[in-house]
């Protein structure tokens, strides 16, 4: 499959996932390259970074990036997508200035060639949906918690009341990042009672408040 989308929710386990992909498969392509877009570069910058890399020269004046990709299996994983989205609208709505990217990811998708483009976001680009038709061409994994695994996380934090357990995990959507931190708060201030912990004025309490 040429274009992968992973999405969720921050915290869900995108990163962490694609880190263990990477682990089985890099024996399979000839490079590897992660870049976040943190920082929401434009695509000409990007993509410049990108042909640099894989060509290991200077210049800018360098062949298409697509003809790189045949010329060589590359993986190439964009974190933070979401970044490159306009806030207070639907998903996958770009920002004014980069709405090229929606036109790179279909070229990706449906350009003959031999690698493969992972994006990691909160929100699925506008493009996806209609590339998803053709499996070879784009498929997309949405995480949605570890559900009842997410016990493992309360064992290992020695909550007690274990009865509690799945009313936790649901109010927490199973996300492991908030879990995780309510669980440390829960140790911290309820001396691992839940019970306590649920009675409170505030299921956001401490680190929970600042990542949310």
């Amino acid at each position: 499959t040429r274009l992968i989308t992973i999405l969720g929710l921050s915290g869900i386990g995108k990163t962490a996932l694609t880190l263990q992909l990477i682990q089985h498969i890099q024996h399979e392509f000839d490079c590897i390259i992660w870049r976040s877009l943190r920082n929401a570069p434009h695509l000409e910058s990007l993509q410049t970074d990108l042909i640099q890399f894989l060509s290991q020269q200077q210049e800018t004046e360098l062949p298409d990036l697509i003809n790189h990709l045949r010329s060589h299996r590359c993986l190439i994983v964009l974190d933070d997508v979401q970044t490159i989205f306009s806030s207070q609208q639907l998903a996958g709505n770009y920002q004014p200035g980069y709405e090229n990217y929606g036109a790179f990811f279909k070229q990706i998708a449906e350009s003959s060639h031999n690698s493969c483009l992972i994006l990691i976001s909160w929100e699925k680009p506008r493009e996806i949906a209609a590339l998803e038709s053709n499996p070879k061409n784009c498929q997309t994994l949405q995480l949605n918690g570890l559900g009842e695994s997410a016990r493992e996380i309360f064992i290992e934090k020695g909550l007690l009341e274990s009865e509690k357990w799945s009313e936790l995990i649901e109010l927490y959507q199973g996300n492991p990042l908030w879990l995780n931190t309510a669980a440390a708060a829960i140790q911290d201030l309820f001396n691992g009672n839940i019970s306590d912990f649920l009675s409170y004025d505030s299921l956001v309490l401490g680190d929970l408040e600042y990542l949310l």
